[in-house]
Parts: structure tokens; sequence; C-alpha cells
């Protein structure tokens, strides 16, 4: 068992940044759609307030909790073949 754990940490890690990478990319979807992405002198400004912030962070909770509920995986784990389990549950 203990190797097993071993063996999914790298996946996992793998899994992590996909997700990250695909949440980042609709913050900036959303920033942009909200008027709140600006650049300037090669830098990059973007930010959520009120109502919009309250909605990214629901989208994240949906996000996580949706896929993970129907999927058994976020989209990185899907990619990189985990899923979510429960600890009872003894199926290979």
């Amino acid at each position: 068992m203990e190797g097993e754990r071993a063996n999914v940490v790298g996946p996992r890690i793998g899994a992590a940044v996909i997700d990250i990478v695909v949440l980042t990319a609709l913050f900036f979807a959303a920033t942009a759609l909200t008027g709140n992405l600006h650049s300037s002198g090669g830098s990059i400004n973007a930010s959520l307030n009120g109502g919009s912030a309250l909605a990214f962070f629901a989208a994240l909770l949906l996000y996580y909790g949706l896929t993970e509920a129907v999927w058994q995986a976020t989209p990185g784990k899907l990619l990189l073949g985990l899923r979510v389990v429960n600890a009872t549950d003894t199926a290979k």
C-alpha cells in the first residue's frame, strides 16, 4: 500500500497543475468579461470585486464539486488517469 501511495504523488501534482491552469484561464476570462483586466507597460492587472468575486468563488466550488461528483475526477485528474474514491471503496 505504501508503494501505491508513492506512485500517485507525481500524477496528483500534475493533475493539480492542470487544474490550476484551467482555473487561471477561467479567472482571466472572468476578469475580461467584467472589464477588470488591464495591461500597461508589460504588466497585467486582473481583479474581481464584490459579486463577480463571489461568483468566481462559487465557480471554483462547482468546478471541484461537480466534476468529482459526476466523473469522480477533475479535468486534471481525468487527463492523468486518477479518480476520487470513497475510503471504503474496494474496487480496483
